[in-house]
């Protein structure tokens, strides 16, 4: 993986345990199937794919919710 990538992945996973009940996050959308789905094809029907980051980001916090509730918000 690269050094970016793993430092954009480090800096979410940070955000995310500091934000505790303050914050909601904005994006990537909170992990449920059906929203991730109904942002793709929104974002495609505008000509708006997801760039790699964005992907990678939405598959890593869809991937933390099935592990752990706590990251499903």
């Amino acid at each position: 993986m690269p050094a970016g990538d793993r430092d954009l992945l480090r800096m979410a996973h940070r955000e995310h345990l500091n934000a505790k009940d303050l914050l909601r996050r904005v994006y990537p959308m909170p992990p449920t199937h059906a929203a991730a789905e109904e942002l793709a094809r929104a974002r495609e029907a505008e000509g708006l794919p997801l760039t790699r980051e964005d992907r990678m980001l939405q598959d890593w916090f869809e991937a933390k919710c099935a592990e752990n509730v706590f990251w499903c918000h």
